[in-house]
């Protein structure tokens, strides 16, 4: 679900002191950091993190589109099963690349075309009857969510029935076309003259390489914590549960794919998956300039609730919809933890780095 650029939300920093997670001052207020420092650190968050996540989602989004070409040329319960496991490592590997959207992934809308949830049945039907449209936005009738449906919803007979129809087909093979374009341009873009400037564009202005990374770290975690958690949970819409709206809901990878998201999630902080130590990171920055919320280091209480929110999603057993209607206590302590994180990461860690948050926010955000 897209959250749209808009004017500086904050705009000074006696604002932003005022929604502190803490009674006590956050330090420190603009901490100059060197600008061969931020180059490094953004090329380190380029050739190590985005253009690796890319890479492989490129890599598997082609190997899932030969498989669908295969099963529709060749329908069987094998290729069937193919595809279906094709998909899943797709999906999964489109989880790592998700957090990194600016620049060539916004100008290809690329979560609109990968990855906006939960699919709209009677716009995909729509699609499927009158033919797949590469411009149209905001249909959620595309991308994973309708491969979901499509390879998933059904026995294996039926489900073989349905694909192979002709406008099935037709929109099947449009649709993984449009996604492979997409991911390739920004791939290229990034090992281009995009990944170029990203590396250059030091400061701390909105739209340079560091406010892009705090805002889109900040933006992707909300969306986990409300489009995941919250919707479905029905904590955002007054105790009306909605399973079916969790992503991944008919592959049964619905926890999965929110565990890899967290995941991912975690690779933006720490610089990589699982892990504390690597040398150039949002986490390292953040100690290299010993900035404190309240009386503590703001990166070691940031790492603390990560392990907080981490352990309480591995806290659910089954489906992450099986959760939402059967586990709500373990669903209400993941939502409030993640809700406690989003005070550190959008107030205290950027008053504490002077940059602004440009996003829009959503009500329910800070809840």
């Amino acid at each position: 679900m897209r959250l749209f650029s808009v004017l500086v939300i904050c705009v000074s920093i006696g604002f932003f002191s005022s929604c502190s997670s803490d009674e006590a001052p956050i330090s420190s207020l603009c901490p100059t950091i060197d600008e061969a420092d931020q180059t490094a650190l953004f090329e380190f968050y380029k050739d190590e993190l985005i253009i690796p996540a890319y890479t492989q989602a490129v890599s598997d989004v082609q190997v899932l589109k030969s498989g669908l070409d295969n099963f529709l040329n060749n329908p069987s319960t094998d290729n069937l099963l193919d595809v279906q496991n094709q998909f899943k490592t797709a999906y999964l590997s489109w989880e790592y690349a998700e957090p990194f959207y600016f620049g060539p992934a916004e100008d290809q809308l690329i979560e609109d075309h990968f990855n906006y949830f939960p699919i709209d049945m009677e716009n995909l039907q729509l699609a499927i009857q009158n033919g797949f449209d590469s411009d149209l936005t905001e249909k959620y009738d595309r991308g994973f969510p309708a491969m979901d449906y499509l390879l998933f919803n059904g026995s294996e007979s039926e489900i073989i029935e349905a694909l192979t129809q002709s406008d099935v087909r037709t929109y099947l093979l449009a649709n993984i076309e449009n996604m492979e374009s997409r991911i390739v341009a920004v791939e290229e873009a990034w090992r281009g003259s995009f990944g170029a400037s990203f590396v250059a564009n030091t400061g701390k202005a909105d739209g340079a390489s560091l406010s892009q990374i705090i805002n889109t770290y900040n933006r992707h975690f909300e969306t986990i914590k409300r489009n995941r958690i919250g919707l479905p949970s029905g904590i955002l819409t007054l105790g009306f549960k909605q399973p079916q709206v969790v992503e991944g809901f008919y592959s049964a990878m619905s926890l999965e794919l929110a565990k890899a998201s967290v995941a991912a999630s975690s690779a933006y902080f720490y610089g990589h998956v699982g892990g504390t130590d690597a040398h150039r990171s949002i986490y390292s920055l953040l100690n290299d300039l010993e900035l404190l919320s309240g009386n503590e280091r703001l990166a070691d209480k940031m790492d603390a609730e990560i392990k907080v929110f981490a352990n309480h999603l591995d806290d659910i057993n089954g489906t992450l919809d099986y959760a939402v209607e059967f586990e709500t206590e373990t669903i209400n302590e993941l939502y409030q933890s993640m809700s406690g994180f989003v005070v550190l990461a959008k107030t205290d860690m950027p008053t504490a780095l002077c940059i602004s948050i440009t996003y829009v926010d959503n009500p329910s955000d800070s809840d």
